[in-house]
């Protein structure tokens, strides 16, 4: 969940003195799944989004976010509710990029879905076939949107940050 994310990164911070000149940040799945045993809410979620954002721009760091990927297909845990809070999601973190709080978005949606947004496309699921993860061919398809999205914009950390 993205509160552990959170956690994991202050850690690593508080431990390293690494430079890191992007972070991609990739989460809110785990958590809209757990509204009922976490707790965990659009607010919670885009209040620990933003606090890692935060701390990416606080280090000198391009902040790269990921919307949430399709998983209409996770018969055990979405429901139509789960669904409209992932576009809930989905929305803030790309309004994220206008508002200044990241540097670029990539909506994951358009990447790994074919036709219907809150479905993972067959190709991108193997090995895996529950409808959530994707394999290979899926995180290829996202390494090269991020890319794509840097592709022709000033990498150089910019010096407000």
């Amino acid at each position: 969940m993205v509160n552990q994310m959170l956690t994991q990164v202050r850690r690593h911070l508080a431990e390293s003195e690494q430079q890191y000149s992007h972070w991609v940040v990739f989460g809110g799945v785990n958590d809209l799944y757990s509204d009922l045993t976490a707790k965990r809410t659009t607010s919670k979620i885009e209040r620990d989004l933003e606090a890692i954002y935060t701390l990416g721009h606080q280090h000198g760091s391009l902040v790269i976010s990921i919307t949430v990927s399709p998983w209409g297909g996770f018969h055990r845990w979405y429901t139509n509710e789960r669904g409209l809070n992932t576009i809930k999601l989905n929305n803030w973190i790309a309004q994220q990029r206008k508002l200044g709080k990241v540097d670029f978005v990539v909506e994951s949606g358009a990447v790994l879905s074919c036709g219907n947004p809150m479905f993972l496309c067959e190709d991108v699921m193997k090995p895996f076939r529950d409808g959530l993860h994707f394999g290979q061919e899926g995180h290829r398809r996202l390494g090269e949107s991020i890319v794509t999205s840097l592709d022709g914009a000033a990498c150089a950390i910019p010096a407000n940050h």
